[in-house]
C-alpha cells in the first residue's frame, strides 16, 4: 500500500488522500511547477472555484482554484473509489487525488456540480 503523504477533506466533506506514489510517481515528474503549490492543496479541495465531473473518467471531480498564479487555476482530479467498485479502497477514504496541474480555463465539456 501507498504511503499517504497528505489527507484532505474536501468541499463536500469527504476524506481525500494524496499517495506518495502519485505525487513522486506522477505528478512531479509531468507536473514539476506544482511542487511549490502542495500546501494550497487542501483550500483547493476544501474551497474551491469550480467543481465538475471528469469528461473522460465518470469517477472523477476536478476540483478547481484561482488566485494562487495569475491567470491558472490549479485543477486537482479526485477519483472516488466508493462509486468505482473496481479501485481498491484504503480505509475510511472515500476519494485518491489522481493528478494535479494548472489549467488555463475550466473544460467546457466537463459537467459542472458545484458551485
Amino acid at each position: 500500500m501507498d504511503d499517504i503523504l497528505g489527507r484532505y477533506i474536501d468541499r463536500f466533506g469527504n476524506t481525500v488522500v494524496l499517495t506518495q506514489h502519485q505525487w513522486g510517481g506522477h505528478i512531479l515528474v509531468d507536473h514539476p511547477e506544482i511542487e511549490r503549490l502542495l500546501r494550497t492543496f487542501s483550500a483547493t479541495l476544501n474551497k474551491p472555484r469550480r467543481v465538475t465531473r471528469d469528461a473522460e473518467f465518470c469517477f472523477a471531480r476536478c476540483f478547481y482554484r484561482d488566485g494562487i498564479i495569475p491567470r491558472k487555476y490549479l485543477r486537482i482530479i479526485v477519483n472516488y473509489p466508493a462509486d468505482d467498485p473496481m479501485r481498491p479502497l484504503f480505509a475510511s477514504v472515500v476519494g485518491t487525488i489522481v493528478t494535479a496541474f494548472l489549467a488555463d480555463r475550466f473544460k467546457p465539456e466537463e459537467h459542472q456540480l458545484w458551485p
